[in-house]
């Protein structure tokens, strides 16, 4: 065997392995494009998912909101053609009725404390507000709106007023009628708004007669509020009671009747422990009947521990203790109030008077004038008032008596700014001007004791002795505790000696 013989190789074999993994197709342009559509096609979906959900809850709100409202609707008169002719159609008529309700009730919601507001959330309107709900809920021939006005009235919580206006083209009798009651109002067209005052009472008293009760109370008619608050009580709507039992208790206190005040007030306080309202009546009760610091000390304090920005309380506390001497913690009392309450007018003047008692005239001068600078004008009367007696004190009799004009300008029967003016002109010795004015005031209260007395003193200094003697006496009948000396000094009698 050769040696060099070519050796016979195996053949070399390859395996190829076949690729088993898939092979992805190139992606095209109309295939993002495809995918981007359906992306947004997505957040469309969502989108009105997102809108609807929010409209279902809007409607769902509205629709609980409303069944809870307490709405008084006045629906539009029916009226003459000759009434018409002359421009007083029936949505005018409602419409300067509604000014009427709105005008008695805000004059009655500016009287109440913070923790009464809550009471009166009625909305008086000329329509029903719920008109946006009136869709149809399917297979029941309801729409929402019919359904909410439906749960309300079962609730009592909506009032519809209706009414009618017949006559001729000068004369009518106006008819309004309220949960089957019947008002009829007689007037001609000259007297409309006053018509339409009678018709606006009525309503308020048939809906919310504490708000009513308030307003008179307000204007001092005790009565007419007595006999208010007692409708109130007599109503379904319990939620006013504690509140009409402090009104009574208010009432009575005013009518100096103070141990009937302090049951009434206990009557309110019984019912609704929180409320606070009857504390403060009760110091107040303590205090003007009987000069019993400790007990009113004790209730204005409880109403400040459970609420210290309470500025009613702060104020009549003040007061008590500056009539008991304790004048710098009146001081103090008085700031606190301010600081509850910087626009609280009552809180400066009574400040600006205890200053006045300290004869310090200038720091009652700047009490004063910061009512005028409060964005609240109500207390610009009493602010006035007090400008005109500290000028006079500080011999600026004329600036002086420009505020007690400023003063008579808002309130021209007041007796108390007379008071004042004439003391001004007592200061000048102009004893003619100051008797004058002492007079008128006494004409407009014959109860104000000081004006009493301060008329017996000029009358004294005239010689009038027997004008002066009739005037001290019954000075000295309201007030015991009033100086008599200044008329002794100049007339004598056995009636003033024997006071």
């Amino acid at each position: 065997m050769n040696s060099n013989s070519e050796e016979l190789s195996k053949p070399e074999t390859t395996i190829e392995l076949e690729d088993t993994t898939e092979k992805l197709p190139k992606e095209t342009v109309s295939d993002k494009l495809i995918l981007w559509i359906e992306r947004f096609r997505l957040c469309k979906e969502i989108l009105i998912d997102f809108v609807i959900v929010c409209l279902m809850g809007g409607i769902i709100f509205i629709f609980c909101n409303e069944w809870q409202r307490e709405a008084v609707i006045i629906e539009p008169f029916a009226v003459p053609d000759s009434f018409v002719q002359q421009g007083y159609t029936g949505a005018v008529l409602v419409g300067r009725l509604m000014d009427q309700v709105s005008a008695n009730r805000e004059a009655a919601y500016n009287l109440l404390p913070d923790n009464q507001k809550y009471l009166f959330p009625v909305e008086v309107t000329d329509s029903d507000l719920t008109n946006t709900l009136n869709v149809d809920i399917p297979e029941t021939g309801l729409s929402i709106n019919t359904l909410i006005q439906y749960i309300r009235q079962l609730r009592g919580l909506e009032t519809r007023i209706s009414g009618d206006l017949v006559g001729d083209t000068n004369n009518f009798e106006l008819t309004i009628r309220i949960n089957g009651e019947t008002k009829v109002v007689k007037g001609n067209i000259g007297s409309l708004d006053d018509s339409l005052a009678v018709a606006a009472e009525h309503i308020v008293e048939n809906t919310q007669p504490y708000f009513l009760a308030l307003h008179y109370y307000g204007k001092k008619d005790y009565d007419k509020a007595f006999d208010l608050v007692q409708i109130t009580l007599k109503n379904k709507d319990t939620r006013d009671d504690s509140f009409a039992f402090d009104l009574w208790g208010n009432i009575l206190a005013r009518k100096k009747q103070y141990e009937n005040a302090i049951e009434k007030y206990n009557e309110s306080i019984k019912i609704n422990p929180d409320n606070s309202s009857p504390y403060i009546g009760l110091g107040y009760a303590y205090y003007r009947g009987y000069k019993n610091y400790d007990a009113a000390i004790s209730n204005y304090q409880k109403v400040i521990d459970r609420d210290d920005t309470n500025y009613l309380a702060y104020n009549d506390l003040a007061l008590v203790l500056a009539d008991k001497g304790d004048t710098n913690a009146a001081i103090e009392s008085y700031k606190k109030a301010i600081a509850a309450n910087p626009n609280y007018a009552n809180a400066y003047y009574n400040l600006g008077l205890i200053f006045l008692g300290k004869k310090d005239y200038q720091q009652a001068i700047i009490q004063f004038n910061k009512i005028i600078e409060l964005p609240y004008n109500e207390g610009n009367f009493k602010a006035y008032n007090g400008l005109c007696y500290s000028l006079g004190q500080e011999s600026k009799y004329q600036e002086a008596i420009n505020n007690c004009e400023l003063a008579i300008k808002i309130k021209p029967k007041d007796d108390n700014i007379y008071d004042t003016l004439g003391s001004v002109y007592f200061m000048q010795k102009d004893y003619s001007k100051a008797l004058l004015n002492y007079q008128t005031a006494v004409d407009y209260n014959a109860e104000n004791s000081e004006a009493q007395q301060h008329l017996a003193e000029v009358f004294a200094i005239l010689r009038r002795c027997e004008e002066a003697n009739t005037h001290l006496e019954l000075a000295l009948q309201l007030d015991n505790a009033i100086n008599k000396k200044d008329v002794q000094k100049y007339c004598e009698s056995s009636a003033v000696k024997n006071q």
